[in-house]
């Protein structure tokens, strides 16, 4: 018989986390938790199927920022592993920074300021299962430097820990630095009360490095997270697989494997099976990322143990244009655009062309800056990836389109772009039809 699946409001996440207390148990049915505008009593889900593994516990829908949604299925044992895992991890990164972790059975608490219908919302819920704790929630529908300042304080477990995204990370950062909007004790006393987390997880996406290096010279505790729902979040720390996870590259593609992998899609078994591989004796995930392992994954090493390898991501392999034939990786275009002030936010998106199929073009926050100007700063930033990722246009607008998860609503801010152009190019057509009409 299937398992009973129920979707659960993600506006009440201690709600959210006595559903998955019950289920985690075996007492209660597996959840999917849905946003507070969703009507989750209207929702008509499927029982999870009997080819499931009986231990599955939550379903987490993914943002389809690139994609289509899917619908991932998440046991209690990837769940715990990754749980534990994290916790062993922090414990040794803690203890790099002069941090005594010898206590025995500390507290270990955490804030939740991320939707629990997200993977790492619905961890921080998981996280606090294992350790036995009760997390503090922020609830501001906006995020808020002042507001999360004052729910951290509430916070009084032996050891903090809080999953950011990186746009929350640089409002931080920038509240600490920025002397016109904060005042002198308003900025130290954020500051000191971020510094007071033992681990500041930060994952999702790319983070500008100098957001990481600020924040680091603050003495916060910043860990950049990479993972994904597939794979419970995130499961390599700093570059650095968790105990039991291991990477590999096929034909450019990260792949990860290790106790913390998903159960597959609901309802989905083709997805399943193309993104869920058997190889070397273990179930791999399909990561649809491009990036390098080092070393490489060697069949014939003992498995489970702390990794040695170190992943380094490049960026998606579905975020690829072709310029005039040309392959050109956005994520590399913004990747070298976030080095250059001004160009922190910056996103890139395909830009029809009926001279090159596509091309590149740029959304950022609105600065009131010469767009020609702009295209020279951006060109220069990206010289060494070609004449081909050069942008052709820098849109600018009041505040880059992100998803509830912090990420860039990448399908919106292209057709954002688009529309910008379409309708500049009509102006100027019907600007000049007029001008022709006046002449004759």
């Amino acid at each position: 018989m299937a398992r009973e699946l129920i979707s659960i409001s993600a506006d009440d996440p201690l709600a959210v986390l006595r559903a998955l207390e019950d289920a985690m148990v075996g007492s209660g049915p597996a959840i999917l938790p849905v946003p507070g505008e969703v009507a989750a009593e209207h929702i008509q889900l499927p029982g999870i199927p009997d080819d499931a593994p009986q231990d599955v516990v939550a379903v987490i829908e993914t943002s389809g920022s690139t994609a289509t949604p899917k619908r991932v299925m998440l046991t209690a044992r990837s769940l715990r592993a990754s749980s534990s895992a994290t916790y062993e991890r922090l414990d040794k990164l803690a203890a790099k920074r002069g941090i005594n972790v010898e206590e025995q059975f500390p507290t270990r608490q955490w804030l939740l300021a991320l939707p629990a219908h997200y993977v790492a919302g619905l961890q921080v819920l998981a996280r606090s299962l294992q350790a036995g704790t009760r997390p503090v929630t922020y609830t501001a529908e906006h995020f808020d430097v002042l507001y999360f300042e004052e729910v951290a304080a509430q916070m009084d477990g032996d050891r903090r820990y809080v999953s950011l995204v990186p746009v929350q990370l640089q409002r931080l950062v920038e509240a600490v630095k920025n002397e016109d909007d904060f005042t002198f004790i308003e900025r130290e006393r954020i500051s000191a009360r971020m510094g007071r987390f033992d681990g500041i997880l930060v994952g999702g996406q790319a983070v500008p490095p100098h957001i990481v290096k600020a924040a680091r010279e603050l003495g916060w505790a910043v860990v950049l997270t990479y993972g994904s729902s597939e794979t419970s979040g995130g499961c390599v720390y700093n570059g650095v697989p968790l105990r039991g996870v291991t990477a590999r590259v096929e034909q450019g593609e990260i792949w990860l494997a290790g106790p913390v992998l998903a159960a597959g899609y609901l309802d989905d078994p083709e997805r399943t099976g193309d993104t869920f591989v058997e190889a070397d004796g273990q179930l791999w995930y399909r990561t649809n990322d491009t990036g390098t392992v080092e070393p490489p994954f060697d069949p014939t090493a003992a498995r489970g143990g702390e990794s040695s390898q170190r992943v380094s991501v490049t960026g998606r392999r579905d975020n690829v244009i072709n310029s005039g034939g040309i392959k050109v990786n956005l994520d590399e275009v913004e990747r070298a655009l976030h080095q250059r002030p001004g160009f922190e936010d910056a996103v890139a998106v395909p830009l029809a062309s009926k001279e090159w199929g596509e091309s590149v073009a740029l959304a950022i926050t609105n600065r009131g800056a010469d767009e020609a100007q702009l295209l020279v700063e951006a060109t220069e930033a990206v010289v060494f990836l070609g004449p081909a990722a050069r942008p052709v246009r820098c849109i600018q607008l009041d505040a880059v389109p992100r998803l509830a998860s912090g990420k860039p609503d990448r399908v919106r801010i292209a057709h954002v772009v688009a529309m910008t152009v379409l309708e500049e190019r009509e102006a100027s057509e019907s600007s000049a039809a007029g001008e022709g009409a006046a002449d004759s």
